[in-house]
């Protein structure tokens, strides 16, 4: 008799292993449910060999599967679900990493501040400033779902837009992070 039907059991269900574990095994035979409580013990030991002994799995993965993790990852934004739960999950990070160390965050927005500085000429009149203002507190007033984003990126792979009135429009927050730094011809 084969391997696998004994594992299987009569009725095609999985039969539990030795520990009682009853979801699934791997291809070489383990129960995934000791793996996952043999990784568990092995974190709570010893952390730092924990973590080497992912880096290695995924190095290992990594070589012998060129481009998939990103084909998967594609697949997984390609789902509005899946890319809710990821964005949110993203966000999360971002912001715990941002508690810990707010001098990093300070100094990224910094560094935007002054990206846009740069990018408004000193020959604006104060009426196109006014404009401008207007037009951010305009999106403001819309709600989070939308976004002020400059038609010619400021910080374009090609070419550079200034931060004026004539290159800024009101969007949906979804179409100005899809279009990211690509020119309109671009995106």
């Amino acid at each position: 008799m084969e391997a696998s039907a004994i594992r299987r059991g009569e009725n095609g269900g999985v039969r539990p292993c030795k520990n009682g574990h009853a979801d699934g095994r791997y291809g070489n035979g383990k129960c995934k449910g000791c793996h996952r409580e043999a990784m568990r013990r092995c974190k709570e030991k010893d952390p730092e060999r924990h973590k080497a002994a992912l880096r290695r799995a995924r190095t290992k993965y990594r070589e012998a599967n060129p481009g998939r993790e990103y084909e998967l990852f594609k697949a997984t934004l390609s789902d509005p679900e899946k890319r809710a739960a990821y964005r949110s999950k993203y966000n999360e990070w971002h912001r715990r990493n941002h508690q810990k160390d707010p001098v990093k965050k300070y100094a990224l927005n910094a560094e935007r501040r002054g990206r846009r500085g740069r990018a408004t000429p000193a020959w604006l009149t104060p009426e196109q400033r006014a404009e401008m203002r207007d037009i951010y507190r305009r999106a403001r007033r819309l709600g989070d779902g939308w976004h002020v984003d400059h038609i010619v990126p400021l910080n374009g792979r090609n070419v550079s837009g200034l931060h004026v009135p004539w290159n800024l429009q009101i969007v949906p927050a979804d179409q100005n992070l899809k279009k990211s730094n690509l020119l309109p011809a671009d995106a």
